[in-house]
């Protein structure tokens, strides 16, 4: 008995040990340079700039927060909430704006094995978190600060709480009632995708329970009470805002019943062939970090005008990316056909529950989808990033129960191969970012963006006022990051596109555009000097006396 004792201790032990491992290197994942390497781009310029002015008295209060691009529905204000206590503990600078996502999607990488323990065991919970600690899709969310960001945290305490709500009935704690209240009221304020799968979800189970038993009722009026108070917000925003013409919540209702502005003129057949393969690159890329990290580009309804394209039963299909289709499409296919097959076979009411859970959440994303696939990014797809590690259980679980001999090599062979792929996309990106050479017209490097502030600065005679010069993306996607980091050193950054006549000779003028060895002007402006930051050339401009090239 002794023995056994000391060997169960042992075991306890060694599991704590590689636990706190596991988070460790998460942490280190999520935290290392996180001021130098942060994402900063004009969302993230502006948030700041609001916070900050709130805090300093300039602005009232957000009532709402940040508005959908497909639909211009204004989201509730938490996420600005949560930003206005980071800048009040740690002040207001474009990293600080970041912790909050930090904070979130650390606390999900503990939560993440308890929600997994709900169905798995212990072993194939914490080889599964393992995974999360490194997966890059993770880790690129956790280092930036974006509404969306915490989804991870609210989405699993959500699932957590209505699994014991739905398991327990009325034996439910009022703790888990009112965490049901606080991760709804909290989640449809981060991002539109979750109004819909938070409100189904909590349809569908409200409906199912007081079905059972009709005297819930009074949890499910704690749950919407709760959502209302957390939302009184956007309550305030339409009554004064809008005049109680609840224009805002109209938009919401037009995006249910209607279409958004991202949605393709492809027909049903067509969404939902698209909705199937973006779902499926969206489970590869989420786990292993391999194909494309933005878009869902595999498949295409009309031929590209670049790019080597084949044709394959009716779409054009990127033949540079095929093999990340077959590998997404087998995986998913093997992950929710198992998911399915579990659900009917299980006879623990419990684990059973857990499996009807996620089989409603994956139906309903896939179904919030289709009116919008044809705009949508892989981001998107951050509500369900637990599905493809619930995928990889299922297949373990399923050796272990008919080839056990095989479970043991198979389950340490899926986490190195995992970590491969994510240390191979982790060490590429770092690299990028060590070598300051990250910069590009569409990625904006708040380390990079701060070196190019302090060349302009010695460039520029100290000069108060600066005028950018440039077009397109550069204008889009630089003008207010770098406005905000030359205004930390008291310099105003004017923008100029059109007009630039009007521009004082004196005047300090830059440009941001691609290199070119040897540059003599710029829009019409002589070229001074000029330095390189990755893809993007800050160039300083003298006189405007010469022809526009």
């Amino acid at each position: 008995m002794d023995i056994k004792h000391e060997i169960e201790k042992r075991k306890k032990w060694l599991f704590a040990a590689a636990a706190i491992l596991i988070l460790a290197v998460g942490i280190f994942l999520r935290t290392y340079r996180f001021h130098d390497w942060l994402y900063f781009y004009p969302d993230q310029a502006r948030d700041v700039k609001i916070v900050g002015d709130y805090l300093d008295g300039k602005i009232a209060l957000p009532l709402t927060g940040f508005r959908a691009a497909s639909t211009h529905f204004e989201l509730g204000a938490m996420y600005y909430y949560f930003q206005i206590a980071s800048g009040k503990l740690f002040g207001v600078h474009p990293d600080t704006m970041a912790y909050p996502d930090l904070f979130f999607n650390v606390l999900a990488i503990g939560l993440l094995f308890f929600f997994l323990k709900r169905y798995f065991r212990s072993d194939i919970s914490l080889v599964l978190t393992a995974m999360y600690s490194v997966s890059f899709y993770a880790i690129e969310f956790s280092r930036f600060a974006w509404n969306p960001n915490p989804m991870p945290f609210f989405v699993l305490l959500y699932l957590m709480a209505l699994l014991e709500f739905l398991t327990k009935k009325e034996k439910t704690h009022w703790g888990w009632i009112a965490a049901i209240g606080v991760m709804v009221g909290i989640g449809i304020q981060l991002h539109t995708i979750l109004i819909f799968l938070f409100l189904g979800m909590s349809f569908f189970a409200m409906i199912f329970l007081l079905w059972k038993n009709w005297r819930l009722w009074n949890r499910w009026l704690a749950i919407v009470g709760i959502v209302l108070i957390l939302n009184a917000n956007q309550l305030i925003s339409e009554i004064s805002k809008h005049r109680n013409s609840f224009a805002n919540t109209k938009k919401l209702v037009n995006l249910s019943f209607g279409t958004s502005e991202t949605e393709g003129e492809e027909g049903l057949s067509s969404s939902l062939v698209k909705d199937i393969v973006c779902h499926a690159q969206a489970n590869a890329h989420m786990i292993s970090s391999l194909g494309d990290k933005i878009s869902c580009d595999y498949i295409y309804t009309e031929e590209p005008e670049e790019g080597q394209i084949q044709k394959i039963f009716g779409y054009y299909i990127n033949p540079t990316q095929s093999n990340w289709i077959i590998f997404g499409l087998i995986f998913s296919l093997l992950g929710y056909g198992l998911l399915i097959y579990s659900y009917f076979t299980e006879s623990d009411p419990k684990k059973k529950t857990f499996l009807g859970i996620i089989c409603l959440y994956a139906l309903l994303m896939f179904a919030i989808m289709i009116p919008i696939i044809g705009g949508a990014p892989l981001r998107y797809y951050l509500p369900v990033f637990f599905m493809p590690y619930v995928f990889v259980g299922l297949m373990l679980e399923f050796f272990r129960k008919k080839i056990s001999w095989l479970f043991p090599p198979l389950m340490i062979a899926s986490l190195v191969l995992v970590i491969w792929f994510n240390f191979g996309t982790i060490d590429s990106e770092a690299d990028l970012y060590a070598s300051n050479n990250h910069s590009r017209p569409q990625y904006v490097v708040l380390g990079e963006l701060e070196r190019m502030r302090e060349y302009i600065l010695s460039q520029t005679n100290s000069a108060r006022t600066v005028y950018l010069v440039a077009d397109g993306k550069y204008m889009q996607n630089y003008f207010y990051p770098l406005q905000y980091v030359l205004g930390e050193k008291n310099v105003f950054l004017g923008r100029k596109q059109k007009n630039l006549d009007d521009i004082p000779s004196d005047a300090a003028k830059i440009s941001l555009d691609e290199y070119k060895y040897g540059r003599k002007n710029v829009k019409g402006f002589s070229v001074i000097q000029y330095r390189r930051f990755g893809e993007i050339c800050v160039y300083i401009l003298g006189s405007r006396n010469i022809s526009q090239p």
